[in-house]
């Protein structure tokens, strides 16, 4: 088990046992990437802080709950928990915003139609990054550029998961970036 895997797992028994600086940690640890998910997905920022508070409320119940039943899975566990917010919000918007007019209604359909192909593309974008990032031989430069590029985690946050001072931390972020260019330049995944 890696020490990333380690310090979530601890994290996670942390706040099942109530511990309120482990609650800290997690809305430190994930609070800018969820807001950015949020804030990209309504395209409003107040409405992406409302929400923001809802998923962390949300998490932190599933988690006493024991519905995370791999702690090392964590950050999936906190953007899959942000989508469904987020899919609950429209859903609620949809309710309050249906009227009779049908124009309205297909409007509204073709709207949610486009929102759904996008996130279909960047799913499988998403997904076509992880395999690559899957592929890069060291551990340590999935781990880096996972949690910068797909996490959105700050700097500090990266560096003390992985041990790493911030000097340290550019070295690796940038030769990792380099390997992870080599190999996508190799393949045809993200061609149109």
């Amino acid at each position: 088990m890696n020490t990333t895997a380690t310090s979530d797992t601890d994290l996670v028994e942390r706040i099942i046992r109530g511990d309120p600086d482990a609650e800290t940690q997690l809305y430190r640890q994930f609070e800018r990437p969820v807001r950015l998910m949020l804030t990209q997905r309504s395209g409003n920022a107040e409405i992406a802080w409302d929400l923001l508070h809802e998923v962390f409320i949300v998490l932190l119940k599933r988690m006493r709950e024991r519905e995370l039943d791999d702690p090392a899975k964590l950050a999936g566990f906190v953007f899959n928990t942000a989508r469904f917010v987020w899919l609950g919000y429209v859903r609620k918007e949809a309710r309050r915003n249906t009227h009779p007019a049908s124009e309205s209604i297909e409007q509204f359909i073709d709207e949610q139609q486009a929102a759904h192909d996008e996130a279909i593309e960047r799913s499988q974008r998403r997904q076509a990054v992880e395999d690559l990032l899957n592929e890069l031989p060291q551990q340590r430069d999935r781990d880096v550029l996972r949690r910068t590029y797909l996490y959105g985690q700050e700097k500090e946050v990266i560096c003390q998961h992985l041990a790493l001072d911030a000097a340290h931390f550019d070295r690796v972020i940038h030769r990792a970036r380099q390997r992870f260019r080599k190999l996508v330049e190799t393949r045809e995944v993200f061609e149109r």
